[in-house]
This record gives structure tokens, C-alpha cells and sequence, in this order.
């Protein structure tokens, strides 16, 4: 862990087996390598930032609490078409776009039971 000191007391940097884990102001980033299926561990940050590089499922995160929000970033690698299935626990209703290296992002609310969809980025 690197202290940036009082400017950036919010901020914490750090290397973890090759993901690197940053944020601020109680978000943590997970950039991940690719993943199939992949299961988001809370305690580990709250934005997935990840390349799909084939097609993916995600599950629901493990470690979730009521009130917790999570944002998934997922780029289409160079070949795109990539398919995202989401786990039944996923209340959403999206759409991305699959083209060649595009972004797109959405993000869940947990009710407790359910990771309900609240917002959505598509070809960014």
C-alpha cells in the first residue's frame, strides 16, 4: 500500500498478483484479466474493469451487502461480438454493443436478494 499523503487521503494504489486494485472515495477498481465465469468479490472493490476477450458469464457477487452498487466496464477486445450472460440474480435489461472495442458499462444495485440494474453506457 503506498500513502499518497493528505492530498490524496481517499486514494489507495496498490499490486496484487498482477491486478492492479485503485480508487477513491470508497471505490475500488478491479482491472481484471479475462475471466470465464467470473464472481466479483465485494471485499475486493466495487467497479469491474475488464477486456472480454471470448464470450463470459457472470455470476453474483460474493461478499455483497445491502445498499452495495456495482459498475462493470467491459471493453470488446479486437474481434468484439463477445456475448455477457448474466447470472439469474441479475435483475437488467441491456444491450451492449459488441463491435470491435467498444465500452460498455452497467451498474447493479443489491437489494439484499437481487442485483438490480440502475444504469447503462453502451458504445463508448
Amino acid at each position: 500500500v503506498l500513502n499518497l499523503g493528505t492530498a490524496n487521503k481517499n486514494r489507495v494504489f496498490y499490486q496484487k498478483s498482477g491486478t492492479e486494485i485503485s480508487g477513491g472515495q470508497g471505490a475500488f477498481v478491479v482491472a481484471e484479466g479475462f475471466v470465464n465465469p467470473y464472481a466479483l468479490d465485494i471485499a475486493a472493490g466495487t467497479i469491474v474493469k475488464m477486456t472480454l476477450t471470448d464470450n463470459t458469464t457472470f455470476n453474483a457477487p460474493t461478499n455483497g451487502k445491502t445498499g452495495v452498487a456495482v459498475t462493470y466496464i467491459l471493453t470488446q477486445d479486437g474481434t468484439g461480438g463477445r456475448v455477457v450472460t448474466w447470472a439469474a440474480a441479475f435483475k437488467q435489461n441491456w444491450t451492449p454493443n459488441t463491435a470491435a472495442g467498444k465500452i460498455n458499462s452497467i451498474t447493479f444495485f443489491y437489494d439484499g436478494t437481487n442485483w438490480i440494474q440502475t444504469g447503462e453506457r453502451t458504445g463508448m
